[in-house]
């Protein structure tokens, strides 16, 4: 059974997990495989031994779209701070975090990543950590 038109479908990717430096990272191994746009997502960033007192993502599709995150909040060691794109939501150590976080979009998700190519850097500031991405691909 096809797509219906005007629909998409969805494929669930295998969660992607990078470890993080302080400092800059570029992230290139997020590479939905689907035909559509991705535009909800759950990005959980975990602080290592250190806390992680300040960290900035930013995702280039590859037309040049541009989407930056920045939480400016402390994520305590051994703690983790969940950005759930698709519910909106901000949550370090299970308290809710908005007050500390800002998103820059030229698009009015806070979400998009482009079928199999996106420029994701991410900055952290105090300790190192490990950042898990969780998304479906999208066909039509």
């Amino acid at each position: 059974m096809g797509v219906v038109p005007g629909e998409s479908e969805q494929s669930v990717a295998e969660p992607v997990t990078v470890e993080l430096t302080n400092g800059g990272n570029n992230v290139d191994s997020i590479a939905p495989q689907g035909s559509e746009l991705v535009t909800t997502g759950v990005f959980t960033l975990a602080a290592g031994a250190q806390p992680i007192t300040e960290s900035t993502c930013t995702i280039t599709d590859k037309n040049g779209v541009t989407t930056k995150w920045t939480y400016s909040g402390t994520i305590a060691p051994n703690t983790s701070l969940v950005i759930d794109t698709g519910k909106e939501s901000i949550v370090n150590n299970g308290a809710n975090a908005w007050a500390d976080f800002t998103v820059e979009r030229d698009r009015p998700r806070w979400l998009t990543l482009e079928p199999h190519k996106n420029e994701i850097y991410i900055t952290l500031t105090g300790g190192a950590g490990t950042l898990t991405v969780e998304y479906n691909d999208q066909w039509t």
